[in-house]
């Protein structure tokens, strides 16, 4: 059985079967009608310039060739000398 949902005035309100009275629940809320995370981060990204599937190529190059660099910074810090005795 699914519960009945009310929402008024920004609260929610519902209504379970009585087999889940005083025990826990999760609930997830889908809102409808609301913007999906990849058209947000679209909509950024088309505000910034990448308005082209070429731009966003170089983009992608950009951070990998970043995290590439970073990663090698990483492993050249953590270098150990090795000193023979």
């Amino acid at each position: 059985m699914i519960p009945d949902f009310l929402v008024k005035n920004g609260e929610v309100k519902i209504t379970v079967p009585p087999e889940f009275n005083n025990g826990e629940i999760d609930i997830i809320l889908v809102v409808k009608n609301e913007p999906y995370e990849f058209e947000i981060m679209r909509e950024i990204a088309k505000a910034k310039g990448y308005d082209s599937q070429e731009k966003i190529l170089d983009l992608i190059k950009k951070v990998k060739l970043e995290m590439l660099q970073e990663k090698d910074r990483d492993l050249q810090l953590n270098k150990v000398p090795i000193i023979s005795t």
